[in-house]
């Protein structure tokens, strides 16, 4: 006959796998408490049990930087099922550290302790955040965390900029958006980490500075081509705009519609010079908000100008009228006052040929009287013998051969 001794207090069987503690842990022989020693917690964030929200009511304390695990609170799982509990806590110096406590058999058994040290990695910086295609490279302040594991770095846009992956030295490939992520190795209880900064990378469309160069003593009412500039400075697609002119690209089509040049283009300004004599006309080009004007400036009024298609050579001639004092003069006085004076502003100066004479009539530069012209008869440096000189009529080309010492109307040219 057997006899059940109801006065015993039960006993509850507490087992504790040691060699799946972390290294450092203890246990409280007497009483089966578990302690975990940890690196600078200072709470217990949160316990989960088999991913559920867990309400620790002592299973899980703190003392110091030490774990304590109460298994004589935690509750007995099913024969044959495991629990597992996530318990968190915040560390001192940012991030988390995170013990998985695993618990099974009919009794209360800790199978295994796991420790995972969640170190932020922190001071991941640039030099800048913002920089110019075409200019310096951004500089890395490295991350640092309480692991010893490698670091490497990664970036998000390739086509934007690169980072070499240990040292962190960045290349710059094209304008846009990129991320660089520092990514630390896990390494003994910390687990792997990611810091991450941003970096934008302008491109650059104000362009180096450019100028054009003043044409004066240009014909009136005549389309003007200013020089050719380069455009340079910089990597992306600027705008580009003309004021009362027009614009041509590589020697392309004219136009004033506003437009895009790119780096190593080159542009021509043009315009219609005044239709007034000592009068300036002005084009302004912007290229990226940068400016430049070109200034051309026509002769006073009476002077004219020819090709070499009209007159051999491309000249510019005096008014017949005004040239010198009273308007006509002998062959000598002309002849001299062409080859030594300053005749506005320039010299250099000659009386025409008679070719060049027959052809500015035949040019129709002087055919509707501009003014400080006579069409009548006008010297020409063209001899017949001695004494004796060309003279042509402007009214209709026809040249004569008359004695130096006639009074005739003088034109200079250069």
């Amino acid at each position: 006959m057997a006899r059940v001794d109801r006065t015993a207090a039960p006993q509850r069987l507490i087992l504790v796998d040691k060699t799946a503690l972390p290294a450092g842990a203890t246990v409280e022989t007497a009483t089966g408490k578990v302690s975990i020693p940890l690196v600078a917690v200072i709470d217990i964030a949160s316990v989960t049990l088999n991913s559920a929200a867990f309400t620790n009511t002592g299973q899980f304390a703190l003392a110091g930087n030490n774990l304590i695990i109460d298994p004589n609170l935690i509750t007995q799982p099913p024969v044959g099922v495991q629990h597992t509990y996530v318990v968190t806590l915040n560390n001192s110096g940012g991030g988390t550290t995170v013990a998985t406590v695993r618990v099974s058999r009919g009794s209360v058994r800790i199978d295994s302790v796991e420790i995972q040290i969640n170190s932020p990695l922190t001071g991941f910086a640039l030099s800048s955040n913002s920089v110019a295609y075409g200019g310096t490279a951004p500089t890395i302040t490295a991350p640092t965390s309480a692991s010893n594991g490698a670091i490497s770095y990664s970036s998000s846009n390739t086509n934007v900029a690169t980072i070499n992956a240990s040292t962190g030295v960045i290349t710059l490939v094209g304008a846009g958006n990129v991320t660089f992520t520092a990514t630390q190795a896990a390494s003994g209880n910390y687990a792997s980490s990611t810091a991450q900064v941003a970096l934008t990378v302008t491109s650059d469309t104000t362009p180096d500075a450019f100028s054009f160069t003043a044409q004066s003593d240009v014909a009136i009412s005549t389309l003007i081509e200013s020089n050719t500039i380069t455009v340079a400075g910089i990597n992306a697609a600027a705008t580009i705009s003309v004021t009362n002119g027009e614009y041509r690209i590589n020697g392309g089509a004219y136009t004033s519609t506003a437009g895009t040049v790119t780096n190593g283009q080159t542009v021509t300004v043009r315009h219609t010079s005044s239709a007034s004599g000592s009068a300036a006309t002005n084009t302004t080009l912007t290229i990226g908000g940068v400016s430049a004007t070109f200034t051309s400036t026509t002769l006073p009024a009476g002077f004219i100008t020819t090709t070499a298609a009209q007159t051999v050579v491309a000249l510019t001639w005096s008014p017949n009228n005004n040239t010198v004092p009273g308007g006509t003069s002998d062959w000598t006085t002309a002849n001299a006052y062409c080859s030594s004076n300053t005749i506005n502003g320039q010299s250099g100066w000659r009386l025409p040929t008679r070719t060049e004479l027959i052809g500015l009539r035949n040019s129709g530069k002087v055919t509707s009287t501009p003014p400080g012209w006579a069409l009548l008869y006008t010297w020409s440096s063209t001899q017949h013998s001695a004494g004796i000189h060309s003279a042509v009529l402007l009214l209709n080309g026809i040249g004569i051969w008359t004695a130096d010492m006639n009074f005739i109307f003088v034109s200079c040219v250069r």
